[in-house]
């Protein structure tokens, strides 16, 4: 045993096994890490070949996606594209009843300048009736609701007709004929407010509520 040991032929064996077996095992652990060809007389690495697929299915991928964003914008502005063309088809008529809704409106405000100035006049002659009234030094009539003879119940004379309390009718009728020669509401925001009047005598004076007459000039 010692002399197969001994010899250089036996030594030569083992060392070329040892080497044989070192040589297998750095070349598969290569192979198990990085697969290789050569392609175009350049050796390509697997792994290289793997990342670049990879690289390459994101990027398709992303313009899959990109498509269907293009898709969905391409479908917005179509869907766009036909109600602007819808909207020119009724633009005419449109354009219409713009206009009549304009000249209706010009029309509302002349009646309304009108109105107003209207209401300038009358308030102007209202001050002018207004300020020609002044109150007397005698007491007021007061009257609660009925009918009143002026020459007998009431002084002859020039009155201001006001309401107490609630608002009232006031009607003065003519002792002549009968007819109404004052006929109106005092106090309420439909009526005509405070009313000034002539009190001749054998005239009527009606009224359905409380009513207070202030002499005036």
């Amino acid at each position: 045993m010692k002399k197969f040991f001994k010899s250089k032929k036996t030594w030569g064996i083992i060392v070329g096994v040892i080497i044989v077996a070192t040589s297998f095992n750095v070349g598969r652990a290569v192979q198990d890490d990085e697969y290789h060809t050569e392609i175009n007389d350049e050796i390509v690495k697997y792994n290289d070949l793997n990342d670049k697929r990879n690289k390459l299915i994101k990027t398709y991928n992303q313009d899959l996606k990109d498509l269907d964003n293009l898709k969905e914008e391409y479908n917005d502005k179509k869907k766009d594209v036909k109600e602007i063309k819808e909207a020119m088809k009724n633009k005419d008529s449109l354009t219409a009843e713009v206009d009549d809704l304009q000249s209706k409106v010009y029309e509302k405000q002349d009646q309304i300048e009108g109105l107003d100035s209207m209401i300038i006049d009358k308030q102007e002659e209202l001050d002018k009736l207004t300020s020609g009234v002044q109150a007397k030094k005698e007491e007021p009539v007061h009257l609660n609701a009925g009918q009143y003879v002026i020459g007998k119940d009431v002084k002859v004379g020039r009155y201001q007709a006001t309401n107490i309390g609630r608002g009232t009718n006031f009607i003065v009728y003519d002792g002549d004929d009968g007819t109404a020669i004052v006929n109106t509401i005092l106090g309420t925001s439909n009526g005509s407010g405070d009313y000034v009047f002539f009190a001749a005598d054998g005239d009527v004076i009606q009224t359905e509520g409380q009513v207070k007459l202030i002499p005036v000039e």
